[in-house]
């Protein structure tokens, strides 16, 4: 998955001064068009997906919470130990 880094919108916002200098009109649609294009990529989803097993025997752990490290986002593994 491609991330979006804010020092790639940098040569957009310089884009969105000239025009806000330049045209009243078009700043207003291209701040909106931005607005819509960037909540769709803050709100888009991900997933992960894996196998929780015991390091020493090999077997499936059912039932481990699997958390993301630093966030609160997580879910159980299944009977199989799949998550």
């Amino acid at each position: 998955m491609k991330q979006i880094y804010l020092t790639h919108l940098a040569p957009v916002l310089s884009l969105v001064i000239y025009l806000v200098n330049y045209n009243k009109r078009i700043f207003r649609a291209l701040a909106y068009t931005t607005l819509f294009l960037l909540s769709n990529i803050a709100y888009s989803q991900s997933s992960i997906s894996g196998k929780v097993i015991d390091e020493s025997t090999g077997q499936a752990l059912p039932g481990t919470t699997v958390i993301i490290e630093g966030t609160t986002i997580g879910t159980i593994a299944d009977y199989d130990g799949n998550f």
